[in-house]
């Protein structure tokens, strides 16, 4: 039957007719004078009575930006078509359509502008929402201002390590905004965590802005918007003396006058445990021998087992001499020491306890010397009864020394 049909002449005509007659009325009814088809079939075709809604769409904003600055302006606004389904279909496909104001020839101030559009067909009807914006004009302003940097977690660095003030590249930065904004800023201040450091930080760090009261200030453009940061962060260290050793003796006919070590202190950086070890570092040692007049040394700064860093590196030791002078004392009384307590002691040589010592130092040290400022003495702790023979001993002025015509002493000890 179907075969029959297809091969009729006029079958094929009418169903060619009716095929004409649809593509005729698509075509008529896309246009704004064609009249709503009632019929079903051709509500494909028809136009869209009621408006169909964009997306959202950027709102555009057109002044001059080199002297003013507008706020209030939303980002984005609606906008609605009414009209034919294949030019709204059109519409949202192109790319070039624009929701935008003009501002241009509008003082400073506040104003209501309509909201206007281009490149949307215009057989459409289009409608914005909202229709117009409320937005206020200021002048540009720019201004140079200082940044501060604020550590945060510092409670929470690792027992005995430190941090030093932050170096904060640059220090100051530009702000450009409205002038009534950057008139409120008070503070701008970065933010920079060191909890847990055990090394120096370097870091970049973003800024913000804020007024008197505490509040962030934004809708400012800031340049540089990120500043460079360097917080220095020391391990556990301690202050120590450094002792400078002397060995032999100066040549012949000189005495010391002085020895000084610059700086006498150094620090020494390290875990803990490990610098609580040193209550002092030995440095060089001076070789007397070596020494016939004023002379400065440098020497570097030894560092210790398990330290790791010791600040300076290097001292100076100056050492200062004078010719060998003599101041003699005579009849100095020997003095007794660290006799047990029940026992007396008596001094079968040097008769009576007493001998003349001459003392050799330079002429600036022995002229204030008195024999208050010296002792000579012999130590008896840990003797018993009986005779013995022990050393006569010297304590005096520093860089002083003293001879006699003997060293020893014979004492007597009794109950």
């Amino acid at each position: 039957m179907l075969d029959q049909l297809l091969r009729s002449r006029w079958f094929v005509r009418i169903i060619s007719f009716m095929l004409a007659v649809l593509l005729f009325l698509g075509i008529t009814l896309d246009s704004p004078q064609s009249k709503p088809s009632t019929n079903p079939f051709l509500t494909l075709f028809s136009s869209s009575k009621d408006p169909k809604a964009f997306e959202e769409v950027d709102l555009v904003s057109y002044y001059d930006e080199e002297k003013y600055v507008v706020t209030g302006l939303p980002e984005k606004i609606s906008i609605y078509l009414e009209g034919s389904e294949s030019l709204i279909t059109k519409a949202k496909l192109a790319t070039n359509y624009e929701a935008y104001v003009d501002l241009n020839g509008y003082k400073e101030g506040t104003h209501q502008v309509p909201v206007m559009h281009r490149n949307i067909p215009g057989q459409l009807t289009v409608k914005t929402d909202p229709e117009h914006v409320t937005i206020t004009i200021e002048e540009k302003v720019s201004k140079l201002a200082p940044v501060e940097v604020q550590v945060i977690n510092e409670s929470k660095l690792p027992l005995g390590y430190a941090y030093e003030t932050p170096i904060v590249y640059p220090n100051s930065i530009t702000v450009t905004g409205a002038k009534s904004q950057v008139n409120k800023i008070a503070l701008i201040k970065g933010y920079i965590n060191i909890a847990f450091a055990k090394e120096s930080i370097d870091t970049s760090v973003p800024l913000f802005i804020y007024d008197s009261q505490g509040n962030e200030l934004k809708n400012l453009d800031v340049y540089p918007a990120v500043i460079d940061v360097r917080v220095p962060i020391t391990s556990p260290y301690k202050s120590v003396p450094i002792r400078v050793k002397e060995i032999n003796s100066l040549p012949k006919g000189l005495s010391l006058v002085s020895i000084t070590v610059e700086p006498n202190t150094v620090i020494i950086y390290g875990q803990k445990e490990d610098i609580d070890r040193y209550e002092y570092i030995d440095g060089k040692m001076l070789n007397l021998r070596t020494i016939n007049e004023d002379t400065v040394f440098t020497f570097d700064v030894p560092v210790p087992d398990k330290i790791s860093i010791v600040k300076p590196e290097k001292i100076k030791v100056k050492v200062q001499v004078a010719k060998q002078e003599e101041k003699t004392f005579e009849d100095v009384s020997i003095k007794v020491k660290g006799l047990s307590q029940g026992l007396k002691a008596s001094f079968i040589t040097p008769s009576d306890g007493v001998l003349d010592v001459n003392l050799l130092g330079a002429q600036s040290i022995l002229e204030d010397v008195t024999i208050a400022d010296f002792d000579i003495f012999v130590d008896l702790s840990q003797l018993v009864t009986g005779e013995h023979i022990v050393n006569i001993e010297f304590n005096g002025p520093q860089y002083v020394k003293w001879e006699a015509h003997t060293f020893k002493a014979k004492v007597k000890i009794t109950e």
